[in-house]
């Protein structure tokens, strides 16, 4: 006997509450939307080398990991502000 995945999303197409469906539909589209407008302030320390000199980053294309980033290192540590906004 295969186990479904999703049991709510199951039951709803064997018993179908059409108001059921859109109010979880809706739901889940608002928690999508929540997890998506987050920021993140992570603490890094780097291995092997040494920035001499302070240095500030921008990153301003998602396609490294996703996030819009703003760093602000030296030595061999730096700090990551990262944002996952709707832009």
């Amino acid at each position: 006997m295969k186990q479904s995945r999703n049991t709510i999303s199951d039951w709803l197409e064997k018993h179908g509450d059409p108001k059921i469906k859109e109010q979880v539909e809706k739901e889940a589209e608002e928690i999508l939307t929540q997890n998506q407008r987050e920021m993140k302030i992570r603490v890094f320390s780097i291995t092997s080398q040494i920035y001499i000199t302070p240095y500030v980053k921008v990153t301003h294309n998602r396609n490294l990991n996703g996030y819009l980033e703003f760093i602000i290192g030296w030595l061999k540590w730096e700090i990551v502000i990262g944002l996952n906004l709707d832009i």
